[in-house]
């Protein structure tokens, strides 16, 4: 951090302060890139129903952005076009007009957007000295009463933008070229009061979730995902962390001469990842391979994934009857920071009425047992854990169990 030297006696200069103010700014603003990074960071300024018709109310609330230091002359310092985090302030609340649909059969979408302006305001024929008569000062410089600005000040400028009706669930126009979007509002024909439910963060909207003071460690929340589906980061989150195993081998099945091998474990993976608040990922959950029946093989486990950045693969089904009952092969993480392979299936024997191969344990906890002809057939209960195989004549084996996804954000 800059600081100006100045010593008793000597006569200040206006740039002596100007300074002062400029090297508190790129100071503050350089702690606020090492705590927040460079992204635009919006705290506050939420949005509630106003008691007008088709209006709502944003209360105050700070936008750090990135923004050219001096875009324009300060005082008698030039313009200065390095960039740095700096903090706009809407410092009361302010009402936005909306407007409702033309009919009852649509809605309109309004997005409230969010700018920053900078602006140099507070005009005022400033006092000069005048040196041929230095009781009478000038008005402005040269005597000529010119008025000049007297305070810079960075704003958080709203706006609101209206989709055209819909039919519908509404969806919000993007927003202007410069602004973000923050809450999305729907209106309806007849109704000219808006309820709280009408209003909606938008997803992507650079919102601090977690002021310092009350931060929380690491991961706080949790997805989990049985099956398949799409998990989408929600607004402020950018960092997660994505554990996932593939579904478990099928134990084979058992005959008159063999007894079934246990299916191998599915693979694990696990990563840190950086993601875009608003953005959809796709989430893949491998299935249980398939129980083998009798003198029959088990099926394989299916792949796991999170939207192709973290992945792992099926364990393979246990063999069973003639040329070999083997255990099923394991399934490993392939695309991840950890990456583990899972347990192979246990062998079964070559000879019937022996006790079956056990299914290959995964990272979540080990695999079914053997099951005899009648038995119940010894499906994995841990996620991702392979069946066990089947003994004696017309033993069924155990499905493998199906895989599992963890998004920690």
């Amino acid at each position: 951090m800059d600081r100006q030297i100045v010593y008793a006696g000597s006569i200040p200069l206006d740039t002596d302060l100007l300074h002062i103010q400029k090297h508190i700014m790129a100071s503050l603003g350089a702690l606020a890139r090492l705590v927040l990074g460079r992204d635009f960071v919006v705290d506050g300024l939420p949005c509630v129903p106003d008691a007008e018709p088709y209006s709502v109310v944003v209360g105050p609330g700070s936008f750090i952005a990135p923004h050219v230091t001096d875009a324009t002359a300060f005082g008698s310092l030039g313009t200065d076009p390095g960039e740095l985090m700096r903090t706009a302030l809407l410092t009361s609340d302010t009402v936005l007009q909306l407007g409702g649909p033309p009919d009852a059969d649509h809605v309109l979408c309004w997005l409230v957007q969010a700018a920053v302006t900078e602006e140099d305001s507070g005009p005022l024929a400033l006092p000069y000295w005048n040196a041929a008569n230095p009781d009478v000062p000038f008005s402005g410089p040269g005597n000529s009463g010119q008025q000049q600005a007297t305070r810079r000040t960075l704003r958080v400028a709203l706006s609101v933008k209206a989709s055209g009706p819909q039919v519908g669930v509404g969806v919000p126009p993007a927003a202007d070229a410069g602004c973000f979007g923050l809450y999305k509002v729907t209106t309806y024909f007849g109704r000219a009061s808006i309820a709280g439910i009408d209003i909606v963060a938008m997803p992507d909207a650079p919102t601090l979730r977690y002021p310092l003071p009350v931060m929380p460690p690491g991961f706080t929340q949790m997805s989990v995902f049985d099956g398949s589906g799409l998990w989408q980061a929600p607004a402020g989150v950018r960092h997660v962390r994505v554990r996932l195993v593939a579904g478990g081998g099928g134990g084979g099945g058992g005959d008159s001469s063999y007894s079934g091998g246990g299916g191998g474990g599915g693979g694990y993976a696990e990563a840190l990842l950086t993601v875009t608040p608003g953005t959809t990922y796709p989430v893949e959950v491998g299935g249980g391979g398939l129980a083998g029946t009798p003198g029959g093989s088990g099926g394989s486990g299916g792949d796991t994934s999170f939207g192709g950045l973290v992945y792992a693969t099926g364990g393979q089904g246990g063999g069973s009857a003639n040329p070999d009952s083997h255990g099923g092969a394991p399934g490993r993480g392939t695309i991840g920071l950890l990456l583990l392979s899972a347990g192979y299936g246990a062998d079964g024997a070559v000879i019937s009425g022996v006790p079956a191969g056990n299914g290959g344990a995964s990272a979540f906890g080990g695999g079914g047992r053997g099951s005899s002809q009648g038995g119940i057939p010894a499906f994995a209960q841990a996620k991702g854990a392979g069946g066990g195989g089947g003994y004696s004549a017309l033993a069924f084996g155990g499905g493998g169990a199906s895989g599992l996804v963890v998004v920690e954000y």
